[in-house]
C-alpha cells in the first residue's frame, strides 16, 4: 500500500509542487487557455445565435403582449358570435379590428420570427376584410337608440333588406340580404380561423 501511495505522490508531484515554479503547471494552463480559445472560435456563431435567440424571443413576446392588449381572443370571439347570430354589433366593438392592423403596420411592431410575422400578416388581412365589409354594409339601427356616443350604438347589416326590420319586405330584398349575410359569415369564419392559427403559433414559438 505504501508503495502505491508513493507512486501516486510521484505522479502528482508536478501538481503538488509550487505551481509558479512548475513548467508542467504553465504548460497545462497554456493548453487549457488555447483549448478554450479554439472552442470559442469554433462555436462562436452558435454562442452568438443562442444569445440573440433569447433577445428575439423576448422581443416577440413583448409584441404579442401589446397586440393582445388591442384585440383579445375573448373580444374577437364575442364580436364574431354577435355578427354571425344577430348580424349586428355595437359600433365600438369593431375598433380593435381597426387598431390591430395599424399596430402591425409599424416596423417596430413586427415579429422577428418569420412564421409569426406571416401569421400576423394573414390575421391583419382577415381583420381588414371584415372591418371593410362592416363599414360598407352596416347601418345604425334602430335609428333612435338614445346612445350618448356612437361607440355605444348598435349597427346592423342592411336593415332595409332584412325582412324583420324593413318597412317594405320583398323576395328580392330577402335574396340580397341572404347574399350579404353569407359574405359576413365567411369573413367571420375567416378571421376566426386566422386568429386561431396565429394564436397556436404564438403558443408553440413563445410558450404563451
Amino acid at each position: 500500500m505504501n508503495d502505491l501511495i508513493d507512486l501516486w505522490k510521484k505522479h502528482l508531484s508536478p501538481f503538488l509542487s509550487d505551481p509558479w515554479e512548475s513548467v508542467f503547471f504553465w504548460r497545462t494552463l497554456a493548453l487549457a487557455l488555447m483549448t478554450i480559445f479554439l472552442i470559442g472560435l469554433l462555436f462562436r456563431n452558435r454562442v452568438v445565435a443562442w444569445i440573440l435567440k433569447g433577445e428575439r424571443v423576448e422581443h416577440d413576446r413583448q409584441i404579442f403582449v401589446k397586440a393582445d392588449g388591442i384585440l383579445t381572443e375573448r373580444h374577437l370571439l364575442d364580436l364574431v358570435a354577435s355578427l354571425m347570430s344577430l348580424h349586428a354589433c355595437i359600433a365600438g366593438s369593431m375598433h380593435p379590428l381597426d387598431r390591430l392592423p395599424r399596430f402591425f403596420q409599424e416596423e417596430g411592431n413586427q415579429y422577428l420570427k418569420k412564421r409569426l410575422r406571416k401569421a400576423s400578416s394573414k390575421l391583419v388581412s382577415a381583420c381588414n376584410a371584415l372591418s371593410h365589409f362592416v363599414s360598407l354594409n352596416f347601418w345604425v339601427h334602430p335609428p333612435n337608440q338614445g346612445a350618448r356616443d356612437f361607440e355605444d350604438t348598435w349597427i346592423r347589416l342592411h336593415p332595409e333588406l332584412n325582412i324583420d326590420t324593413s318597412d317594405d319586405p320583398s323576395p328580392r330584398k330577402e335574396d340580397s340580404y341572404a347574399q350579404y349575410a353569407k359574405q359576413l359569415d365567411e369573413l367571420c369564419i375567416g378571421v376566426t380561423k386566422e386568429y386561431r392559427s396565429y394564436r397556436a403559433l404564438i403558443k408553440d414559438a413563445l410558450r404563451l
